[in-house]
């Protein structure tokens, strides 16, 4: 195999993972946002319960009726930022202005009751819903999941850079 040849099979490789990288999250992205487009009505939900998952995250469960059915849907969150120290002398948790969940906890945390602080049952939050498919919803702001598709999209030039210089290498460095 020639250098040339050697320095474009390179190219081809890292490029083509970078350029499929970069397709998927936009991809993502587009999906995301004709989600939220979709979701044209609005009606009040309550608080029914909470869920906690192991990886401490933590969110409400939210009933809201369309048309006589009763849907549950859960609020969903940007990102989690978890802070778990036994130097957390009083647990809080809380959501920035980005959607960002914060939880602070220490040894022993009553999610439970911070989730009823955030979130007391019975209270009503905003759902937001595609009146041809009340499934597709979210709960008070549109769900971006940009996070995903923005790492996706900024992995994927930085491979195919990485390609385009791994070609320039390949060719003044013949084997």
């Amino acid at each position: 195999m020639t250098p040339q040849e050697s320095a474009l099979l390179v190219l081809s490789i890292e490029g083509g993972a970078g350029i499929i990288m970069v397709v998927i999250g936009m991809l993502l992205r587009k999906k995301a946002e004709q989600w939220n487009a979709s979701c044209t009505d609005m009606v009040k939900g309550k608080v029914t319960r909470y869920c906690f998952t192991n990886e401490d995250e933590m969110f409400p469960v939210i009933q809201f009726m369309v048309n006589g059915q009763i849907y549950e849907t859960r609020k969903e969150f940007e990102g989690y930022h978890v802070v778990n120290s036994p130097f957390v002398k009083k647990a809080e948790a809380y959501e920035d202005e980005r959607g960002v969940f914060h939880l602070k906890e220490g040894v022993v945390t009553d999610t439970g009751r911070l989730a009823e602080e955030l979130w007391p049952l019975g209270s009503e939050m905003d759902v937001y819903y595609n009146p041809e498919n009340p499934d597709i919803n979210y709960v008070e702001r549109p769900v971006r999941k940009n996070f995903t598709a923005s790492l996706l999209i900024a992995i994927g030039a930085g491979v195919i850079v990485m390609g385009i210089v791994m070609y320039f290498v390949v060719l003044k460095n013949p084997a």
